[in-house]
């Protein structure tokens, strides 16, 4: 799972930087639905869940380097993640 951040960089093609980010958008608005804290408990904390959701200091840092990047849809997808 540590490689899945290497996805979330300013270096990756824009294309698959916003699929990985519409991914990581959508898993944390569905695991912040009214049964997450159920679902929540079924991961290890080496997971995917744990890396994108929980609190995850090195994909936060990712999420803030991303905050910079050129293009305007990375910067959108990356502030869904922030306010979910």
């Amino acid at each position: 799972v540590p490689s899945l951040l290497l996805l979330f960089d300013n270096c990756i093609n824009r294309d698959i930087l916003l699929r990985a980010l519409a991914f990581a958008a959508n898993l944390k608005k569905n695991m912040n639905n009214e049964d997450s804290t159920m679902i929540q408990d079924q991961y290890s904390e080496h997971s995917i869940f744990s890396t994108l959701c929980r609190d995850s200091t090195p994909f936060a840092q990712k999420l803030a380097s991303l905050l910079h990047h050129p293009d305007t849809e990375v910067k959108e997808q990356v502030v869904r993640i922030l306010t979910q």
